[in-house]
């Protein structure tokens, strides 16, 4: 059902020229926005035109689904990188666990498939 306030692009497809036109009059009477086509082929051929808000929409899902695993902490023991924005500029600070710091300027360098934790903070400028 249609809540007020929430109009929606809707793709019909429908081989019946009188069936189509009703159901497209009813719905852009309640605000949607109707694409209409005359069968499947048409209605391929219009999906295919909206492709890009398709795409966008599925990697969004896709990514905020991978993000619990990227936003749990990081394991005893991993390598800690803190990150500072300077003015014009990122200060990068290795802190390996049981070793010496190693601090570095815009370079980031990690090794593959290993777990880090990131501390982030920027500095004002003077």
């Amino acid at each position: 059902m249609h809540r007020a306030g929430a109009p929606r692009r809707i793709l019909l497809v429908e081989d019946s020229d009188d069936a189509r036109e009703m159901l497209q009059v009813a719905l852009e009477r309640q605000g949607h926005t109707v694409l209409a086509a005359a069968g499947g082929r048409d209605g391929i051929e219009l999906a295919a035109s909206q492709a890009p808000v398709l795409v966008l929409t599925v990697l969004l899902v896709r990514g905020l689904a991978l993000l619990p695993p990227l936003l749990a902490p990081a394991p005893a023991g991993s390598l800690t990188i803190e990150v500072t924005g300077e003015q014009w500029w990122w200060r990068l600070r290795y802190l390996p666990p049981g070793g010496a710091a190693v601090d570095l300027a815009n370079e980031l360098h990690l090794a593959v498939g290993e777990p880090v934790e990131f501390r982030l903070a920027s500095r004002a400028s003077c």
